[in-house]
C-alpha cells in the first residue's frame, strides 16, 4: 500500500516523530516558494517523480492545486461556467425548498420522493450511473480554469489494481474533489487512464430531487460500506474517492490552514486491507482558501452547525 508520509515526491526526510500538522505546514511553505518562481510544471514533476522512484521513496499518486492565492481577473467564460453552477444548485435548493407550496409540483415531489425511498433506494451504492457526456462538459474544464485547477500525478497507478483514494482537507464544498475527480475537468481521465473512480458522499444527499439525479450521473454514490465494497469489487481498476475528514473538518476550515482529521478514521484503511486496495494520499493545497472563512469554535453558528453535524450522524 501506498504510506502517505509525503505529499511531494523525493521530500522524505521528515522524523519520525514530526506531527503531521508540522509536516503539512513545513510542505505548504515550500509550495509557497516554489509558486513564486514558477508553478510546478510538467517537466519539473516528472523529474521530481522519476527522483522518488530511484529513492524508492514513499510517494502520493495526486496533488490538487489552486494555484492562485489572490484575486485576479478570470477569463469571462470562466466565471459564467461558476456563475451556472451555482445558479444551478440555487435553482435545486430553491424547488426542494418551495416546491410544496407551487400547486401540482406539490405531487410530483410527493412521488418523486416515494420514488426514491421505495424503488431506486440503492442506486447509490451500486456505482451509481455515470454519464460520459456530463462528465466531460466543456463547462467543467472552463470551472477548473476559473480557481484554478489542476491534477499533479506524481505516480502511475496501474489499471490491474484497485484504489481508496483519501482526500485531504474537506474545506467547505471540497470543489477540488469534485471538479478534479468526479469530472474531467482536471483531465482525470488521461491522467489516469483505466481507472474507474467513484467519488463518494453523504447518503442524505442522495434524498434530495433534481441534485440526486445529478450526482448519480456524475458516478457520485453513497459513503456506505456496502457502496464501497460494491464498486470495488466491479474488478481490476476499480477505485472510490473519500474525503477522509468529513463533516468535522468542514467545520473546522479556515482560510490559509489546514486542520486534518484523521483520529478514528480507520474504517476506509480496513476496507482497503479486505479488498486488496491500495491507498492513494490526494492532498488538496488551496482547498481551504477558496471561501474567506473565519474558523468558529464558540458561538451561536458554531453550536447549530454542531448540533446538525450530530442530527445528521455525519
Amino acid at each position: 500500500m501506498t504510506e502517505p508520509s509525503s505529499f511531494e515526491s523525493g521530500k522524505t526526510d521528515e522524523k519520525p516523530d514530526t506531527t503531521a500538522s508540522e509536516v503539512i505546514e513545513k510542505q505548504t511553505s515550500q509550495r509557497k516558494s516554489a509558486a513564486a518562481k514558477a508553478f510546478l510544471d510538467a517537466e519539473t514533476l516528472n523529474k521530481s517523480a522519476e527522483l522518488s522512484h530511484q529513492q524508492d521513496a514513499p510517494r502520493v499518486a495526486s496533488v490538487v492545486d489552486y494555484t492562485l492565492r489572490k484575486w485576479k481577473p478570470r477569463k469571462p467564460i470562466h466565471t459564467a461556467s461558476v456563475v451556472a453552477l451555482y445558479a444551478f444548485i440555487f435553482w435545486v435548493l430553491l424547488m426542494n425548498t418551495t416546491g410544496m407550496l407551487i400547486p401540482g409540483f406539490n405531487i410530483f415531489l410527493l412521488t418523486y420522493w416515494a420514488y426514491i425511498l421505495l424503488i431506486d433506494k440503492k442506486a447509490s451504492s451500486t456505482s451509481g450511473r455515470p454519464k460520459r457526456w456530463l462528465k466531460s462538459l466543456q463547462l467543467w474544464r472552463h470551472v477548473a480554469g476559473y480557481f484554478p485547477m489542476a491534477i499533479h500525478p506524481v505516480t502511475d497507478l496501474e489499471p490491474s489494481r484497485k484504489y481508496i483514494f483519501g482526500y485531504h482537507p474537506h474545506g467547505i464544498i471540497s470543489w477540488g474533489a469534485m471538479v478534479c475527480f468526479a469530472t474531467n475537468g482536471a483531465g482525470f481521465d488521461t491522467k489516469f487512464p483505466g481507472i474507474d473512480l467513484r467519488l463518494l458522499t453523504l447518503k442524505v444527499n442522495f434524498l434530495i430531487p433534481f441534485w440526486r439525479e445529478f450526482l448519480l450521473w456524475l458516478g457520485i454514490c453513497d459513503v456506505s460500506k456496502q457502496s464501497i465494497t460494491n464498486h470495488l469489487d466491479r474488478g481490476p481498476g476499480s477505485a472510490v474517492m473519500i474525503v477522509v475528514g468529513g463533516a468535522q473538518e468542514s467545520l473546522e476550515a479556515e482560510t490559509g490552514t489546514y486542520h486534518l482529521t484523521l483520529k478514528n478514521r480507520k474504517g476506509f484503511v480496513k476496507l482497503a486491507l479486505r479488498s486488496g486496495a491500495s491507498l492513494v494520499p490526494v492532498f488538496s493545497f488551496g482547498e481551504t482558501d477558496i471561501f474567506q472563512v473565519q474558523g468558529q469554535t464558540e458561538g451561536l453558528v458554531a453550536r447549530l452547525q454542531r448540533l446538525a453535524k450530530k442530527r445528521l450522524g455525519v
